[in-house]
């Protein structure tokens, strides 16, 4: 195995997975110098320095194109001098590949510009590429696939292979602990990787086209967030009917501005208050509207009609009294499948199966909102059963990209070597 590494989760995991998957030979593609922080004494190429002298083809230009990422989205479209980098890269990688003879890719998410660029390029030259997420049922799992993440992933969409198929539960799944040390531990690489990310940038060494920008001020706030060190403003309300729950994205999420028709949170708010506006009076009489907001976007200030409901609550209490749970689409559906509830969804995702749950369109919309709250019929038990079995206990990977331990690697190994779960 001749292995390619392109840019890490912010943790230690794929330095680990290539302790144990010993490859022939392993090499960086060094985007931002923050990722030597997490990816020590692998041999690594700058990809800055790289890039800087070539001249893409037009054919190159025209392919990158049409690639859906971050750099190119619903609320984004890439500039000339973009396109003109994301070309250079992609000539590069395939030269790359080729030279080195690189067998297996891994990456971290499928839609970081450069991940997408290289799900082509590996797709035309037959070699193995995995994008590693966080999980489906968080903080317990992880995502490894060949195929991508959430709507690209390899998870069948037939009901029938979920009909026919016996997938038991793992007796071998644990509930991952976080421990405060480790937490520290995580806090102190983090600030590490953020000052080499500054490094980076004073030096010009770090590519100028981002998927994210680091701020000090800003991760320092997320991270106390998660520490508990800081609350969030109260927002907590008395909801006193019975009620339809809208789990909202962070509006830059790509489940929003990749897969489905909105260009941010706001207009799935302002879409859903419109379509509760239009329901029946007795049903807007017996339900009211709940959004909750993000718990990264809590300081947020969006518009919301004087008759929406906006709750700080529990997520997993929330869900728990909702008669339906409206979302773009969210890991959140999971938990919302967990505790068999009604489900629309207005994104693209491989939670979309018939007898699973509902997925509408902005014009469709209102009228499936009547629909499920007026059907009182269960959704497929049987079917809902199989494929939460399957996800989270043969799609999904025990463990999680901060905490993780021998069997997480293992199985990592295994899914390199096998390919996915069926």
């Amino acid at each position: 195995m001749n292995l390619l590494i392109l840019e890490p989760p912010y943790s230690h995991l794929f330095k680990e997975l290539v302790g144990a998957l010993k490859p022939k030979t392993t090499f960086v593609h060094l985007f931002n110098l923050g990722y030597l922080v997490f990816l020590p004494k692998l041999r690594f190429s700058l990809i800055t320095r790289e890039l800087r002298k070539r001249n893409p083809s037009p054919e190159s230009i025209k392919r990158v194109e049409g690639i859906r990422s971050l750099a190119n989205s619903n609320i984004k479209s890439p500039t000339p001098s973009e396109l003109k980098l994301m070309a250079c890269y992609l000539e590069f990688l395939r030269n790359f590949i080729a030279k080195r003879q690189i067998t297996h890719i891994i990456c971290h998410n499928d839609l970081r510009w450069q991940h997408a660029v290289a799900r082509e390029v590996a797709k035309e030259l037959g070699v193995t590429i995995f994008f590693l997420e966080d999980g489906l049922l968080r903080p317990h799992t992880l995502t490894f696939d060949a195929q991508g993440v959430n709507a690209f992933s390899s998870v069948p969409q037939e009901p029938e292979f979920y009909q026919q198929g016996n997938f038991q539960i793992s007796k071998g799944f644990r509930k991952i602990r976080q421990p405060w040390s480790k937490r520290i531990q995580r806090l102190l690489f983090f600030s590490a990787f953020l000052c080499l990310n500054k490094v980076g940038d004073i030096l010009r060494l770090n590519v100028k086209l981002r998927n994210k920008y680091y701020s000090f001020t800003q991760y320092g706030k997320l991270f106390l967030a998660k520490l508990d060190l800081v609350s969030s403003p109260p927002m907590n309300v008395e909801i006193s009917k019975k009620y339809i729950f809208v789990p909202l994205q962070v509006t830059k999420d790509t489940q929003t501005i990749i897969h489905s028709q909105f260009g941010g949170t706001q207009e799935v708010i302002d879409l859903l208050e419109t379509a509760y506006s239009e329901l029946p009076d007795d049903l807007r009489r017996e339900y009211s509207l709940v959004f909750k907001k993000h718990p990264m976007e809590a300081h947020v200030n969006y518009r919301f009609r004087d008759d929406s409901l906006v709750s700080a609550g529990n997520t997993g209490q929330l869900l728990e009294g909702a008669s339906l749970v409206v979302l773009v689409n969210s890991a959140t559906i999971v938990e919302a499948l967990i505790k068999k509830k009604k489900i629309i969804s207005l994104g693209n995702s491989h939670y979309n199966i018939p007898g699973v749950l509902l997925k509408s369109t902005p014009a469709q919309i209102c009228a499936d909102i009547e629909s499920k709250l007026k059907d009182p019929a269960p959704e497929n038990e049987s079917l809902r059963q199989s494929f939460l079995n399957f996800l989270i206990y043969h799609y999904q990977i025990n463990g999680n990209i901060f905490y993780y331990d021998e069997e997480t690697i293992n199985r990592m190994k295994e899914r390199l070597t096998l390919g996915p779960a069926r």
